[in-house]
C-alpha cells in the first residue's frame, strides 16, 4: 500500500518533475514507472512507495501541477491588485502564459488532463473540478475589474458569460501555443489580452 502523499516533500517533489518531464515526452499510459525509478536514480520500492499502483502517480501529478499554478498565478496577480493602474484582466493573461513558458512539462500535462477529462474517463470528475476552477477565477477577476473601473457595467449575468467565453479562449489559445512548433508563446498571449480588453471594454457606458 503507499503511503498518503505530501506533495511538499523533496522526494516526492523530485519524482513528481521527473514523471512531468517523462510524460512530456511519453504517453502518460505508457510511461513505464520503472523507466521513472531509473531516471530519477531511485529504487522502483521507492516509487510504489510515494504512489502505489500507476494510476495514483497520474493523480497526484494532477494536484501537484494545479496546485504549483496556482502559487504561480497568486504570486504573478499580487502586485496588480494593489495596482490600479494595472489591469487584473491583462496580468491574468500574461501570467498563464508565463506559467506556460516557464513550466512547459507542467502545462502540456495539464492540457493532456482536459483532454482525457472531456470524454468517459477515470479523470472526468478531478479535471472538471480542476476546468471550473479556472473559469471562477476568472468571474472573481471580472467582478474585480468591475469595481475598479467606473464605467464598466455588468450584470452577473454578463459576468458569468464571459467568464467562459475568456476560459475558453485562453484554454484554446494556451493549447495552441503549446503545439506550436515555432513557439511563438507572446503573439499567442498579445491575442489574448486584446480580445479580454475588447469584451470589457464593449461594456463600458
Amino acid at each position: 500500500m503507499a503511503r498518503p502523499a505530501n506533495r511538499h516533500e523533496p522526494m516526492i517533489h523530485t519524482l513528481l518533475e521527473v514523471y512531468l518531464d517523462l510524460a512530456l515526452r511519453d504517453s502518460i499510459h505508457s510511461l513505464n514507472l520503472r523507466h521513472l525509478a531509473e531516471k530519477a536514480d531511485v529504487a522502483y520500492s521507492t516509487v510504489h512507495y510515494y504512489f502505489g499502483p500507476p494510476n495514483n502517480i497520474v493523480d497526484e501529478a494532477l494536484d501537484y501541477v494545479a496546485e504549483n499554478a496556482q502559487s504561480f498565478m497568486r504570486a504573478a496577480m499580487e502586485s496588480a491588485l494593489w495596482d490600479s493602474n494595472k489591469s487584473l484582466v491583462s496580468t491574468y493573461v500574461s501570467a498563464n502564459f508565463s506559467w506556460l513558458k516557464q513550466h512547459q512539462s507542467h502545462a502540456a500535462f495539464w492540457l493532456y488532463c482536459i483532454h482525457l477529462g472531456a470524454g468517459r474517463s477515470q479523470y472526468h470528475e478531478r479535471v472538471n473540478q480542476r476546468f471550473f476552477d479556472g473559469q471562477k477565477r476568472i468571474l472573481e477577476i471580472l467582478k474585480l475589474e468591475k469595481q475598479r473601473k467606473a464605467g464598466l457595467d455588468m450584470s452577473s449575468r454578463d459576468l458569468t458569460s464571459i467568464s467562459r467565453s475568456l476560459h475558453a479562449l485562453l484554454l484554446g489559445s494556451m493549447t495552441q501555443a503549446s503545439l506550436d512548433s515555432a513557439k511563438k508563446i507572446e503573439s499567442y498571449r498579445a491575442e489574448v489580452e486584446k480580445h479580454f480588453e475588447r469584451y470589457l471594454s464593449s461594456f463600458m457606458r
